[in-house]
């Protein structure tokens, strides 16, 4: 019931080509995958390559423990939903995956007798489901990923602005940022007037930072992880379809 009720919804949302499935055995090593090889095509590896794999091997692989402990519900029985974010190996961007989890108690005589657990994922990642003003926004933008920066016009934003910024738009004093981040309180004055002097700009119409980056869709994206250079995956869980609604 789980694979066919999520292969149709999946399908219907993202497309056929943008959906694949793994399933794992006790001890979290790939068995078995869609023939078609999207799954793999999403993490960068080849199919064989993929089936005897485990988290150690994936592109989240800096999840395993959060990874670990979500095998294990599901292995108690409970089905279990995330959305996810990783950095593609290959293609060299983020991507934006929905996933669900289910166990199967009784797959095959020849695997372990608990059964497997299966995990079918959806890339999303061109998807949006909030309503801002972001594409707007990407006509003056460009990511510099060797450097590290975010490139508006004549002007740029470095890592550490970025990650400033996102600090900013949760409403922490700049003192504090300054010892979140380990710099004087100097330097963080500093940037956030950069930041100003830089975003503001797009949109005169905001009459402040805040305002702009909710309408352009950079407070949102910030939260969902805070430093976008570090490449590290990240993921959380969601229930009843609620990626729909971000």
């Amino acid at each position: 019931m789980h694979r066919s009720y999520y292969n149709q919804v999946f399908a219907t949302v993202a497309g056929d080509s943008n959906v694949g499935w793994i399933a794992k055995d006790g001890g979290g090593r790939v068995v078995e995958a869609d023939n078609s090889g999207r799954f793999a095509r999403m993490v960068g590896l080849t199919q064989t390559e993929l089936l005897g794999s485990t988290t150690a091997n994936l592109p989240w692989s800096n999840l395993e423990q959060e990874v670990a402990s979500t095998d294990s519900l599901v292995w108690q029985g409970e089905v279990r939903e995330a959305v996810g974010i990783y950095w593609h190996p290959l293609d060299n961007r983020w991507c934006k995956v929905v996933s669900a989890k289910w166990l199967v108690a009784e797959a095959s005589q020849d695997i372990d007798e608990k059964g497997l657990v299966y995990c079918m994922v959806m890339d999303v990642s061109r998807l949006r489901y909030r309503q801002n003003n972001f594409p707007e926004l990407l006509k003056h933008m460009r990511v510099d990923w060797e450097k590290e920066s975010v490139v508006i016009g004549k002007h740029s934003l470095s890592r550490a602005q970025c990650i400033c910024l996102s600090y900013y738009l949760d409403h922490i004093t700049q003192s504090e940022i300054a010892k979140r981040t380990g710099v004087t309180l100097k330097t963080v004055e500093k940037r956030v007037a950069h930041l100003k002097n830089v975003l503001l700009p797009l949109d005169t119409s905001c009459e402040n930072l805040y305002v702009l980056c909710r309408e352009y869709g950079i407070r949102s994206m910030l939260e969902e992880k805070r430093d976008w250079f570090d490449r590290l995956a990240v993921i959380w869980p969601i229930t009843d379809g609620q990626w729909q609604k971000q």
